[in-house]
């Protein structure tokens, strides 16, 4: 797993969030932890294609703190997590700890996840995805994600989308490329450019979605259905490895 990546700038964030003894991403207390409107959102389509969780596996991809890991926990899955950010892992063993979940968290890169030998059921992007930006790393983790979904396992892609008209503000620049890029003073990470004179780290990849969809067929994935409330700006599929 390699810190130098521009993905890699995610601890920064976890550092922060721990310093300010929060529970993780936009969450601030044990209260705020869990995220009720991605459960309802994945429960109707989790029971629809796993009738029986006994002995299932799933893996959250970007895990962060683990709140959707702690989900896929109490549905009886044998879950496990992992993310990029030494921080986010760390405090997800302090939230499974305490709130007495058996998920087995690890620091690792999903770009990286085509050398795991082990194999899920489940796997689900917690909004990982849009953070893989160039498109040899989204190459390779689409593929390593087919190869390590079981014969009849699903992958829920959760990523953001371009449309017409899509804006961002706030000191970020979004390019023809569908990059989304952030200001940085670290010249360090790889994947870091120079632009009218500053340094700007990849933050997001929107692309639209039929172009995510050519992806997934390309890395051997298929969508066989959307799922959620109906986001212009988000794609929610779940998907089949090409047997």
């Amino acid at each position: 797993m390699s810190n130098n990546r521009y993905y890699f700038d995610h601890e920064t964030a976890y550092v922060q969030i721990r310093k300010n003894n929060h529970v993780g991403w936009q969450k601030k207390n044990l209260e705020d932890f869990r995220c009720t409107e991605t459960e309802v959102m994945l429960n109707p389509v989790i029971a629809k294609y796993f009738p029986q969780t006994n002995a299932k596996t799933a893996l959250d991809l970007g895990c962060g703190s683990g709140p959707t890991a702690h989900f896929f926990d109490e549905l009886g899955f044998i879950t496990s997590g992992i993310d990029i950010a030494p921080s986010a892992i760390e405090l997800a063993n302090e939230m499974s700890a305490k709130f007495n979940r058996n998920i087995s968290f690890e620091v690792g890169d999903v770009v990286d996840l085509e050398r795991q030998e082990k194999s899920y059921d489940l796997i689900y992007d917690s909004h990982c995805m849009h953070c893989i930006v160039l498109e040899e790393d989204r190459d390779r983790t689409f593929k390593a994600i087919a190869k390590c979904l079981k014969p009849g396992g699903i992958f829920m892609l959760d990523t953001m989308v371009h449309q017409k008209g899509s804006d961002f503000t706030g000191g970020l620049r979004y390019d023809n490329d569908y990059i989304l890029w952030h200001k940085t003073t670290k010249g360090d990470l790889a994947g870091v450019t120079e632009f009218e004179g500053e340094l700007w780290c990849p933050q997001r990849r929107i692309y639209p979605a039929e172009v995510i969809l050519v992806e997934l067929k390309n890395a051997g994935l298929i969508m066989k259905e959307r799922f959620g409330p109906n986001d212009p700006y988000m794609l929610r599929a779940v998907c089949t490895a090409v047997e």
